[in-house]
Order: structure tokens, then sequence, then C-alpha cells
């Protein structure tokens, strides 16, 4: 009694919210949606059909209202089924149940199922027994089945949307198929226009004579990559226009082609040389374009060098490299050849490349280009070496310079007197006694002993010409391979750009065959024909332009160890000649210190210090030696100078300015010289200041001459110190030679790398190998310094 009061009063709460829903939706349902304006003579049952009309999503959002009108109808007829079974059960049950509280309750209210749960199949597993034991316990049995009639009517909903959806997918893609065989037909018909509009003006030009627009519509057609059925569509009758069109053109443009070779004809070239390879014809047109490259640079250079050779009035060769004249005709006629070279490369080069590049054009024209005119520069070169005899004054130089270096570093030299005099022990020529200076005569320059310098080699000055010439002549070769290798490299990076294009449209090709066959190429697939391709094309063997070493290059680096052997023994030579003229008593070879301030106080320490010209020579000679050097451009031959450099700083100079500081330190040493009774400077003055006594005491009679006798005296005194003030400031002048030595090297290092940064190209590995070999010279600093 108490479980049906209780169901009552639950009824009347279910019954109280169901109302309140059902107002709240009857609101909403009032204001009707532009889909529902839309959709009202519309039927749709299911998501597919949804999918199918024009509009899908105002369909869908149809869809969902009608389902949540169902839901609304379905609550509904839930609350209505409630009432009416509950009424119906009382009124047939009053009869025997008790009453409580006047009205009579019975234990259970069945629940009709819905029009839809009541569709549903029931449970085949149910049984006979099962049947009884529902009608004994009406309530619980009646549960189940419900519970079970929902479970399947839920996995029924879920059936059809996943049909629902399964046929949506299949329709996107029976769509994107269509899509795609729709691209594909339009593609073809659009080819098939383009292949008849590109036949048929072609042959119109022909006709006309109007070659380049023909050749260029040929070529407009091959690129066009059509279909089967875009063939079939366009028709065998173009196919047939286009092949014979094409087959008079190549004909035509050929025939021209090789007249204007044979007339040297340059503007008929520039015209057709670009259809050639519109044509299929490069091949072929790289072997006329270089025969006529190779004629006109052979008409070229001999005219050049025909006109270079009456101007300067040489006849013959002989005369070209007399030992008077100098190699300016040589120069004048390697500029000439490699002028011409350039000016040629510079015109034609970039035309090949773009037109006959596919069949490596642009390679073959700059092998041509530098076999005419290596074959021509090497044989004036080889003149130029047997006319100079570089060979044997090669030969002489290292025998000259070895005997150089071997007579200062065994200190032979030194052993005859640094400071002058025959026998080491004076001073500027100041012995005891006498004050004059010595006869210089017997120490010119002239009668020095040279180690067969001049008889061997020549004059200074002729040495010098000669490796001026020479530089020249290397310098002239050097610029010419600079170019030369700069066209190449341009030329192998025009063949990256062309392999690289052909990956791109060999790949684009596979793509457009893959659309065309309904697929999609995915990112690995993609990656996989990338490195295929680079593979395939790494494979292919390409030869090299020009080889590391050329036969030019080669003879200029045997003209470049001549240029440095001679470089060695002029060097030396020139150390020598400042090494003799030091020891010869000459005010001229001491100067004022350069290294201190200029603006310094007159009376500060060090006014009055002196050095020595020795410094000055030596570094500004090994200074000239090694920028002749550079300026042949030459990497090789800048290294060898440099270190050649460093080898005579840091041991022949280094060796002789130690041994003048030893012999100054002597002269300077208090034990020894500056205090009186012993020898060396302080004995020079003294000797001299009692001889001049000698002779005032025995002229000293009467007043005026003991006056006189009194200012000869002041005046003796006053040269005396003055001579021995010099003489200890050009003592000490050998001691600040290495402080000089040691700053004009780091300058000459700088100049040398500033030098380096402005003449040889950056990154290669020659231009780090001569920055190792300047700064060799910070060693040699090291070793002044220590």
């Amino acid at each position: 009694y108490y479980f049906i009061i209780n169901n009552q009063s639950k009824l009347a709460d279910n019954e109280r919210i169901i109302n309140k829903i059902n107002k709240e939706r009857n609101i909403k349902q009032s204001i009707p949606t532009r889909y529902q304006i839309k959709m009202t003579k519309a039927i749709i049952k299911s998501m597919s059909d949804a999918l199918n009309t024009d509009n899908a999503q105002e369909a869908l959002l149809y869809l969902a209202q009608q389902s949540e009108a169902n839901a609304i109808r379905l609550a509904k007829e839930l609350n209505e089924s409630f009432y009416n079974c509950s009424s119906s059960s009382i009124s047939r049950s009053t009869s025997h149940l008790p009453k409580v509280g006047g009205q009579g309750q019975q234990q259970h209210y069945p629940i009709p199922l819905p029009a839809s749960l009541q569709q549903q199949q029931q449970p085949s597993s149910l049984s006979s027994s099962s049947s009884s034991r529902m009608k004994r316990y009406p309530h619980n049995d009646n549960s189940l089945q419900t519970a079970k009639a929902c479970t399947e009517s839920i996995l029924a909903s879920l059936t059809k949307v996943a049909s629902g959806g399964s046929q949506a997918s299949s329709d996107l893609r029976t769509l994107e198929t269509a899509r795609r065989q729709t691209d594909t037909a339009a593609k073809d018909v659009k080819d098939a226009l383009s292949l008849r509009q590109l036949a048929s003006f072609a042959a119109d030009a022909l006709g006309a004579r109007q070659y380049a627009d023909a050749v260029r519509a040929v070529s407009d057609y091959e690129q066009v990559h059509p279909s089967e059925r875009a063939k079939i569509i366009a028709g065998s009758q173009s196919i047939r226009t286009h092949e014979r069109t094409r087959d008079v053109l190549q004909r035509t443009v050929l025939e021209q082609y090789e007249s204007a070779v044979s007339c040297g004809d340059l503007k008929g070239l520039s015209d057709l040389t670009p259809l050639l390879g519109m044509l299929d014809l490069a091949e072929k047109g790289v072997g006329l374009y270089l025969n006529y490259s190779q004629s006109t640079l052979a008409n070229a250079m001999e005219s050049d060098l025909n006109k270079s050779s009456v101007q300067g009035g040489q006849y013959d060769d002989h005369d070209d490299y007399d030992e008077d004249g100098s190699a300016m005709a040589v120069c004048s006629k390697l500029a000439k050849i490699f002028n011409v070279a350039v000016t040629h490369l510079r015109h034609h080069l970039p035309m090949v490349a773009f037109s006959l590049g596919s069949a490596d054009g642009d390679a073959a024209l700059v092998q041509l280009v530098h076999a005419q005119v290596e074959n021509r520069a090497i044989e004036i070169i080889r003149n130029f070496m047997g006319a100079k005899r570089l060979s044997t004054l090669h030969s002489k130089a290292k025998n000259v310079a070895d005997r150089i270096e071997e007579q200062y570093l065994s200190g032979e030299e030194l052993e005859e007197g640094v400071f002058g005099g025959e026998d080491g022990g004076g001073f500027m020529g100041m012995t005891s006694g006498s004050t004059s200076i010595p006869d210089k005569s017997s120490l010119s320059l002239e009668g020095m002993d040279d180690c067969g310098f001049k008889a061997e080699l020549g004059t200074f000055m002729k040495v010098n010409a000669r490796l001026d010439e020479t530089a020249l002549l290397m310098q002239h070769t050097e610029s010419y391979e600079r170019f030369i290798r700069h066209a190449v490299d341009e030329v192998n990076k025009a063949r990256e750009l062309r392999k690289r294009q052909a990956r791109e449209e060999k790949k684009r090709n596979w793509m457009e065959q893959l659309l065309n066959e309904g697929k999609d190429a995915t990112l690995e697939e993609s990656g996989t024909f990338d490195m295929a391709e680079m593979k395939a094309q790494a494979g292919q063997r390409v030869q090299d332009v020009l080889p590391p070493q050329t036969q030019l290059s080669e003879v200029i680096s045997e003209v470049g160890v001549y240029l440095c052997g001679m470089e060695r023994a002029l060097l030396l030579g020139n150390f020598q000649r400042a090494f003799f003229k030091i020891s010869i008593p000459d005010d001229r070879n001491y100067t004022p210190i350069t290294i201190l301030k200029s603006n310094r106080p007159r009376n500060s320490a060090g006014c009055f210090a002196l050095q020595t010209i020795l410094v000055e020579e030596c570094l500004y000679a090994a200074q000239q030696s090694t920028l002749r050097a550079f300026a042949t451009g030459h990497s090789g031959t800048a290294s060898v100078a440099a270190n050649l450099c460093c080898d005579v700083l840091g041991r022949i100079l280094l060796q002789f300015m130690s041994q003048r500081s030893e012999v100054s330190s002597a002269l300077l040493k208090p034990g020894d010289g500056l205090i009186s009774g012993q020898g060396g400077l302080g004995q020079a003055a003294l000797s001299v200041m009692s001889t001049a006594q000698k002779g005032l005491s025995n002229a000293a009679k009467g007043r005026r001459g003991v006056v006189g006798s009194d200012a000869n005296n002041e005046e003796e005194r006053a040269l005396m110190k003055r001579r021995i003030e010099e003489g200890i400031a050009r003592s000490c002048a050998s001691l600040n030679d290495l402080e000089v030595a040691i700053d004009y090297t780091k300058r000459l290092e700088e100049k040398l790398m500033s030098e380096m940064q402005s003449t040889f190209p950056p990154g290669k590995k020659a231009t780090e190998q001569l920055q190792q070999c300047i700064k060799e010279l910070s060693t040699v600093t090291d070793a002044y310094k220590s």
C-alpha cells in the first residue's frame, strides 16, 4: 500500500516536470526558422538523404530539429500512458483491494510501450517457462523486456547512423572520382585545342618564312604532354602537320646556319643559334659554332700579333729578345692574345650557354678558347725563357746566393773590422795620436768582394730590369688564368642548374602521370623519386671543363721558380752591399732614431740616440723583392718569396746585427774603454788630449801666446768631448738597430698581409697557405727581441 501511494506522488511530480518542459519546447517551436521554411516540402529520412541535397548543412539542421520534435512527442506519449494506465487499472481492481483513506490502491501500474518499441521483435530466446514467470511477476519481466527492446532500438539507430556515414563517405569518394575524371577530360580537351592551334600556327609561319615564330610554335608544341585521348581528340592531321613542319624547319635552319658559319656572318649566327636548341639541333650546332669560333680567334690573334710587331719595330724573333731591349714586346703579344680570348668569351659564352647548353656547348667553347690561347702563349713564353737564358741565370744566381750566405753565416766578413780600419781596433778612424778620417778609396762599393754577383749575373740595374720583365709576363698570364677559371666556375654552375631543372621536369611529368591514373603521390614516394634521380645523375661521369693544372699554368710555375731564384740572389746582394756600406766610416750611415715620437722634448731620454741605415736598406730590399713576387698574382711564387724574406731576415740579417752588437758592447764596457788608462773609447780620448797638452806647453811664451793657447785648448777639449759623445751614440746605434728591426718587421708583415688581401682571392687554399707564410715574420720579430 505504501508503494502505491509513493508511486502516485512520483507520478504527480513527473507530470509537473513534463508540463514545464513541454511549455518551453512549445515556445521555441512557435517561432519558425529559415531552415523550417526552406525544408517544408522536403522529406528527409536519414543523414545520407540530407547530404544529397543542394544545401547539406541546412538539411542536417532540419533533420536535427525533426529528431528533437520526435523526442518531445515521445515524451508526451509517455506522460499520457502513465495517466491512462493508472486510471484504468485502479477502476478494475478496487473491488478486491482494501481501502486506505477511502481510496483503493493497487500494487503495480503496468506501463504500455511506445509504438516504436512495440514494433521491435520480441527476443526469440524467451521460453514457455519464462512466459509463465512473466505472468506471475509481470512488473519485473516487463522491465527486462523493455530494457532489451531499448537496447536493440539504440543499436539499430547506431547502425543506421554508421551506415549513413559510410554511405556519405562512399558518396564523397564517388564525387571525388567524378571530379578527377572531369578535370582529366577538361585537360585533354585543352591540350587537344593547344596542339591544333600550335600545329596550324607553325605551318602558317613556315609558309610566311617567319622561321623564328615557327620554331617557337614547334617548341611550344613539344612542351605539351598530351595523353592518348588528347591525341585522339586533336586528330592525326594535327600531328602529321606538326611533324612535317618540324622536319622542314630543321633542314632549313641548319642550312642557313652552315651558310652563316662559312661566311662568318655574326648577325646570322646571333639570330639562328637560339633556334637550334628548340629544334633539337644542339649537338650539330655546337660543332658548327666551334668551327666559327676557331677561325675567328685564329684570324684575330694573328692580326693583332702582326700589328704589335710592326708598331714595336721588331722584325724577327731575335730582336724581340735582345739583351738591350725589354720584354715589353713579349708582354704586348701575350696581352693581345689574352684580350682576344677574353673578348670572344664575354660576347659568345652567354648565348652559347643559353642556346646550346643542353649539349655542353658552353664547356666546349671554353675548352676551345683556352686551347687556342695556350698553344700560342706557351710558345711565346718558351721563346722568352730561352732568349733570356732564365735556366742558366737561375743556376748562376743559386751559386752566388749560396756563397754570400756562407760568407756572412760563417762570420768571415766581421773579422776584418766592423767599424772600419784594418785592425778593427779603431773607431771612426780615431787611432791613438790621430784625429783624421782614414782614406775611403780602399773601401768603395766597386772594390768590394761581391762573391761573383756582377760577373755572373750583371749589374744590379740589369738584374732588376730582368726581374721586372719576368714579373710582368707572369702578371699578364695570371690575369688570364683567373678569368678562365672564373668562366669555368660559371659553366659548372650552369651545369648544376640544368641538372636541377631536368630533375624537376621529370618529377613534374611523373606526378602528372599519376594524376591521370587517378593516384596521388605521397611524401615518401616523392622523396624516394628525388633520391633515385640524384643517384642516377651522380652516376653519370661528367668531364671537367679544364684540368686543375693546365700546361700554361705549369709553364708559369716554371717561370716563377726562375724568378724566385734570381730574387734570392738579388736580395742577398742588396744585403751584402748594405753590410759593406755600414762598415765604411761615413757620417751618412747614421741617422736619428725613427721609432721614437717626433715631438719629444729636446732634452728627453734618447733625444740624441742614433740608428744606422742598415735596417732601412735591408728591409726595403726585402719588401721590394716580396712585393714584386706578390704583383705577379701567382700564389705559389708569392709563397716562396714570403718564405725567402723570412729566411734572410731571420738568419742573415739577425746574425750580422748580433755580431755588430757584441762588438759595440765590448767598446762600451766600463772596464775597457770608459775608465782612464784603459783601451777603447776612453783611451782614444786621453791620448788625443795628452798630445795636445804637450804641444801647448812647448809653445807657451808671452801673454799673447798664453791667451791663444788657452783658447785652442778649450776648442780641443770641446771637439774631443763631442767626438766621444758621438762615438758612444754610434756604438749604441748597433743596439738600437735591433729595436728598429723589430718595428720595421712588424710593419712589413702588416704591409704584406694587406697586399695579400687586395691581390689574392679569399677562401682559396693557396691564399691560406700564403697567409701562413706571411705570419712567419712574427717568429723573426721574436728572434730580434730575444
